[in-house]
């Protein structure tokens, strides 16, 4: 018989001081695991597979290792822990690096807030005042950042980021040709090494409805020239309304066309492959980009745009029955495969075209960050017209997949560059820092105020000190060498000596830096804040009796 046995401690509250205790042994686990992969000369996390008995993964992404840990065995602890996880994967997807660098500054400002507050600080003000501090912090890296000039530049950003010379030299040179807007894709090449190429136009996901509209062979695509587009979300399942379609392309002078709709049914796809219609005008017909119905309308816009055509969907209440000229857009040629369709030469107004695409860099500026911003730089690579595809091979598929998360780290943090600029690597920009805090510490009046800079300006060389302990040197002898060598100083980890700031070779993407400065030092002060923690009930285990 079942018998139902609850678990033991399926349910509590923990106050403090085990709140405390509880969050900081959490953070440092994660922090402890991570750490190892910051700087020029990073050390590796193995982490175990599911099967046990494949290889275990070995990577130096903080992100992506924080996203591997699903729970800590204490319950405390794990709280801790996946606050931390959170924060680290969001800077990953927003900014492709940093997280390393953003997990230590964590645990320093975490664990030197805690000891002031329980020698008697006070929590709240103590989080307002780091808040201030962590501006100041993001205001300074802003005010030290330069841009970027040049293809050689953008080489020796990827190579910072990566470690790769061959991607590195790629990526500068993709991203000198398409820039910071850019539209840039990452694919699986057939051979061991890395290729790259650059499609003319645009092109957006979106397979070709049938491969009966295949009309080049060779290229197994889909191809027309001086082709209309007709851009829709509708569903087609009606042979009157293509005729009427196909009748009122012909009126306005159309010779070909390319319909984008949501589906169509097999009974309009063969009568679109007849050799008749094909003869009074050939078309083939693409599912309109992206399942997200805003980001499908947004690339129904954009198409419309670009091509000279108005739009026609099915919020607006409109069907293929009210089709005219105006709707159809014109394109110099456009082609559809098994997964993408491109246009080449939309010709619509070149007014038009610019005011839209500032639209987009304005939209693009005021996002902070997340999916809807990737999104809106996208639709302005594809407005500026051009791409770029990096082809990545390896020897197997898992080293593929490394290879090409390594690439878009980077291909993110280098648009970050290009955007923000540049600051100098392996923790100098936050050494510049300490200036600026010290000297508002020597301002503060209110204890909390002065606590919460004193925790700043120790945090600053918490960077150079992981990442000259994973270059197997002493952190402490490190911080001596450039108290010695002065101001303007940095430390070279290649070399292992402090030298004049403008030798440091590693750079790092300003805007990354700066996100992970901010986010870190105010996430931190947030759970400053944290008195109690809750842990929901557990599900029962069911027994074999």
């Amino acid at each position: 018989m079942k018998s139902k046995v609850p678990k033991t401690a399926s349910f509590g509250v923990t106050g403090q001081p085990k709140t405390y205790r509880g969050l900081l042994r959490g953070v440092d686990k994660l922090v402890k695991t991570i750490q190892p992969t910051l700087g020029p000369l990073p050390r590796l996390v193995a982490v175990s597979t599911t099967p046990p008995d494949r290889s275990p993964e070995l990577m130096d992404d903080g992100g992506l290792i924080a996203r591997r840990i699903i729970q800590l065995p204490d319950r405390d602890e794990d709280i801790g822990a996946m606050y931390l996880r959170h924060l680290l994967w969001r800077i990953r997807e927003d900014c492709g690096d940093g997280t390393s660098t953003a997990a230590v500054l964590f645990n320093e400002v975490l664990q030197q807030g805690v000891r002031h507050i329980v020698n008697g600080g006070q929590a709240m003000p103590l989080r307002a005042y780091l808040e201030k501090g962590a501006r100041l912090v993001y205001d300074e890296l802003a005010k030290m950042s330069r841009p970027v000039e040049g293809k050689d530049m953008l080489v020796h950003i990827a190579e910072s980021i990566c470690y790769d010379p061959a991607m590195a030299k790629m990526l500068g040179e993709i991203f000198e040709t398409i820039g910071e807007y850019g539209h840039f894709e990452l694919r699986s090449g057939q051979s061991r090494g890395l290729d790259y190429e650059y499609t003319e136009g645009a092109f957006w996901e979106g397979m070709l409805h049938s491969k009966a509209m295949i009309n080049q062979l060779a290229e197994n695509r889909a191809y027309l020239e001086n082709a209309a587009v007709l851009a829709t979300d509708f569903v087609i399942d009606d042979l009157h309304h293509l005729v009427r379609m196909i009748t009122e392309a012909k009126k306005a002078g159309k010779t070909a066309l390319m319909l984008i709709c949501s589906t169509i049914s097999d009974t309009c796809i063969g009568f679109l492959t007849m050799e008749s219609t094909c003869a009074i005008l050939p078309v083939f017909t693409v599912n309109a980009p992206y399942s997200r119905q805003d980001y499908q309308m947004a690339a129904i816009e954009d198409i419309g745009v670009l091509t000279g055509g108005a739009p026609m969907t099915r919020q607006a209440g409109e069907t293929l029955e009210s089709v005219s000229a105006r709707n159809f857009g014109q394109a110099r040629s456009v082609w559809a495969k098994d997964q993408y369709f491109g246009i080449i030469g939309g010709q619509g107004d070149p007014r038009k075209i610019r005011q839209h695409f500032h639209k987009l860099k304005n939209l693009h500026a005021s996002l902070d960050s997340g999916e809807t911003r990737n999104i809106v730089r996208q639709r302005i690579g594809k407005v500026m017209g051009g791409s770029a595809i990096l082809w990545v091979g390896g020897a197997t598929e898992s080293e593929i997949k490394v290879r090409k998360d390594l690439a878009e780290r980077t291909a993110e943090a280098m648009r970050g560059a290009m955007l923000k600029g540049i600051l100098p690597g392996a923790g100098l920009s936050f050494l510049a820092c300490k200036p600026a805090l010290q000297a508002a510490l020597q301002q503060a009046v209110d204890p909390d105020e002065a606590a919460a800079y004193r925790i700043l300006v120790g945090a600053m060389d918490v960077p150079l000190r992981a990442i000259a302990a994973n270059a197997g040197l002493k952190p402490d002898e490190v911080m001596a060498d450039l108290k010695h060598a002065g101001p303007g100083s940095g430390f070279d980890i290649f070399r292992k000596q402090a030298v004049p700031a403008s030798q440091i070779s590693v750079l790092d993407s300003a805007s990354v830096v700066q996100a992970a400065a901010y986010r870190s030092i105010t996430a931190a002060a947030l759970l400053l804040t944290v008195d109690v923690l809750i842990h929901h009930k557990k599900p029962e285990t069911v027994l074999e009796t």
